[in-house]
């Protein structure tokens, strides 16, 4: 048993140099790639190195102990060994491989048989790995205390039929990231908790009273039948409940500076001023002030012990009251954010 190996011989014209690369093949078992770098290689027995009239269709050339036999050539290189006076002759057919005549022969009786559950998931894996749908949508969180218009993306993978619902990252920025929905196979309608087994993929029978013999059921009788959503399932304007009534367009740009307009403050209490009263409701609000921080920026700049890298300076208050000089303050400065 012997393999034969299909490899793409390169000379530079320029400084005489040869380069081998094989192309790489799927599951071949063997490393491939570039087999000789590029370099000048004498003959065999020889001082001399090798030159472009050393290359022909139907020549064996030997580097390093290899033979490598040519059996075709490119446009380009017909031409110029023809301009040189060199006779080129017609293209060899390629040896057959006894190796990937086997691999194919085995593929075809794979192929021909009924896939199990487990080899149909695989196939689709190979087939879809890394490729997302991705939608834009919203949902509108604005009837509960401090919500707002969400812009989300609903992705869905075609790898194993999963869902995820996240905020748009040119969003989620300014507000923080938030994941509504994990990666996770998404049941249409209300499911009830499952019994353990119920949603497993074969039904074990018990044959015996003490275990002794089992026997997969082929009906799946005893699994319950759950539909999830799937690729056919989204499309664009979806709405699986009662769309609500809403006054303006749905565009990216619309929502966005629907977001962005101050909400209506409460009415004031009558503490302190009106401006002290609607910096604390600010506070408050999501979008003006995000509760995620940069974890890796406070790792950063955050320091340890004394060098805890926090300014703090000495203060007082300047009223035309005598009972001023009291009261003295610490106002303190965090580095790795904006807070003081």
């Amino acid at each position: 048993d012997h393999v034969i190996r299909k490899v793409k011989i390169l000379f530079y014209l320029e400084d005489a140099s040869i380069k081998v690369v094989e192309p790489k093949v799927d599951n071949s078992g063997i490393a491939q790639g570039c087999l000789i770098g590029r370099q000048r290689i004498k003959l065999p027995d020889s001082i001399d190195f090798y030159d472009v009239t050393d290359f022909n269709i139907g020549e064996s050339v030997v580097l390093y102990g290899r033979t490598f036999h040519i059996v075709d050539c490119d446009t380009f290189t017909r031409n110029f060994l023809r301009r040189l006076g060199i006779r080129v002759a017609e293209p060899l057919s390629m040896p057959s491989d006894p190796y990937l005549e086997i691999r194919n022969e085995s593929n075809k009786i794979k192929s021909s048989r009924d896939l199990s559950p487990r080899d149909e998931r695989f196939k689709k894996f190979i087939e879809y790995d890394k490729k997302i749908l991705r939608f834009k949508g919203y949902w509108d969180d604005r009837s509960s205390q401090y919500g707002y218009l969400h812009l989300l993306q609903v992705r869905y993978f075609l790898s194993d039929d999963t869902l995820e619902v996240v905020e748009m990252p040119e969003y989620a920025d300014e507000i923080g990231r938030y994941t509504l929905l994990k990666k996770i196979k998404l049941p249409k309608g209300s499911v009830s908790p499952h019994l353990p087994g119920q949603t497993d993929e074969h039904t074990v029978l018990n044959l015996a009273a003490d275990f002794s013999s089992m026997l997969t059921d082929p009906l799946n009788c005893g699994r319950s039948q759950i539909t999830y959503y799937t690729d056919k399932d989204l499309r664009l304007d979806y709405h699986p409940f009662p769309r609500p009534k809403t006054d303006y367009e749905l565009s990216e740009d619309s929502l966005i500076s629907i977001n962005n307009k101050l909400r209506q403050l409460p009415p004031y209490n009558g503490f302190g001023t009106f401006e002290d009263s609607a910096v604390n409701c600010n506070i408050l609000d999501p979008l003006l002030n995000p509760p995620v921080q940069s974890m890796r920026q406070f790792l950063q700049e955050s320091g340890q012990g004394l060098d805890c890298r926090i300014l703090r300076f000495n203060a007082r208050r300047i009223s035309e009251q005598d009972d001023s000089k009291q009261f003295h303050f610490c106002v303190s400065g965090k580095v790795w954010t904006a807070e003081s």
